[in-house]
């Protein structure tokens, strides 16, 4: 007969599905929040991982040379210096050129909201009209309707929210028009899912981040310490010699004195001792959370 404890295994499991339960990483339900809160998600990445692996992808992305070639040498010209100076009147408050607009485009495209709505201002420039200013609006602020009824593709129109009670229509000034990509959804697609949730970055950097802040009590959960305590002997046991058997208030009693041994130990000098009149089996357990843990368990 003896103190035994609840198997430590599936204690340890209950307990992690306990502690994760309480901070489950949930997704976004609408398209704004789910822009908003993978955003929030990336400025404090607190893995390093997935923020560090889309900027090299961005800083790949964009490590190329742009050139322009027509027929007509006039117009070459004119378009190679546009991708110079693209952008040149809004110096000083946004980066200039095809190169930093590319770098937004696939921010938006990989960062952000996977939702690129391009809006542009055109203008005369030696007898021809190009977009002289051209930038991405940003994602979550992006309002789509569709007056169709029949959701014919191509009718829905686009505005931008500038606060909870003020939107306002783009694309609708005589020298604007836009662009719209949905990279990572079909055409009919009315609102899409960020990269990072649909490729479920999202809910992995989550879970991460959520283990992370709670370390130090998986890892107190994880190497638990148990003292087993054994009294008597099975042979007595099972021979029914009831002067020999320990009572549960018995075995509550050593229970006790072992736990103010254990605490005194911390408070006074000399050696901790333990003495008893029978046979007595102290070992001291650390589980093995190996079992539990093995690949094949997940496969």
């Amino acid at each position: 007969m003896g103190l035994k404890p609840v198997n430590t295994q599936v204690k340890w499991l209950m307990d992690m599905m306990s502690f994760l339960n309480l901070d489950q990483t949930k997704i976004p339900g609408t398209y704004r929040e789910r822009v908003l809160e993978s955003k929030a998600l990336l400025e404090n990445d607190e893995t390093g991982i997935v923020t560090s692996l889309l900027d090299t992808a961005i800083s790949s992305a964009t490590n190329v040379d742009y050139a322009i070639d027509t027929s007509n040498e006039n117009l070459t010209i004119l378009l190679n210096n546009w991708l110079e100076t693209l952008n040149y009147g809004l110096l000083g408050k946004i980066p200039t050129g095809i190169e930093a607009l590319a770098k937004e485009y696939f921010r938006e495209r990989w960062k952000g909201s996977s939702f690129l709505v391009l809006r542009t201002m055109w203008e005369e420039v030696d007898g021809y009209k190009i977009p002289t200013k051209m930038w991405f609006v940003d994602g979550e602020d992006i309002v789509v309707e569709c007056p169709d009824e029949s959701i014919t593709l191509g009718s829905e129109t686009y505005s931008i929210r500038l606060t909870n009670k003020k939107i306002i229509p783009i694309g609708k000034k005589p020298n604007e028009k836009i662009f719209v990509q949905k990279p990572f959804s079909s055409w009919g697609t009315q609102y899409p899912t960020p990269f990072l949730i649909q490729r479920g970055l999202f809910k992995n950097i989550s879970f991460l981040i959520l283990l992370m802040k709670k370390g130090e009590m998986v890892t107190a959960k994880a190497l638990e310490y148990l003292m087993l305590v054994k009294k008597g002997t099975e042979k007595l046991a099972l021979e029914g010699r009831s002067d020999f058997i320990y009572s549960s208030e018995d075995l509550n009693e050593v229970k006790k004195k072992l736990g103010v041994l254990a605490s005194d130990r911390n408070n006074q000098n000399g050696i901790t001792t333990y003495a008893s009149n029978f046979d007595t089996d102290i070992q001291h357990l650390i589980p093995e959370y190996e079992k539990i843990l093995k690949e094949a368990l997940f496969l």
